[in-house]
């Protein structure tokens, strides 16, 4: 009745099988790449804001250095 046989089907099958399991390890390896960039993302943060509240020590060492020369 059909054209088709039975045993294309299987092959059909295995394929969309196959793309599924790309699409989910696609999908893990999106997640594991964006908790990456989010810790990334922390890490530069918390290094800016450290650095916007901490005095500058350039000058001070700028005068020591200056102090143990004799200038």
């Amino acid at each position: 009745m059909w054209p088709f046989k039975a045993e294309p089907r299987g092959d059909l099958e295995q394929r969309v099988e196959r793309l599924e399991r790309a699409v989910r390890d696609l999908s893990a390896d999106w997640d594991m790449t964006y908790e990456k960039f989010a810790m990334l993302l922390k890490r530069f943060q918390k290094r800016a804001k450290a650095e916007a509240e901490s005095p500058n020590t350039e000058q001070p060492v700028r005068n020591l250095v200056s102090r143990i020369r004799g200038e």
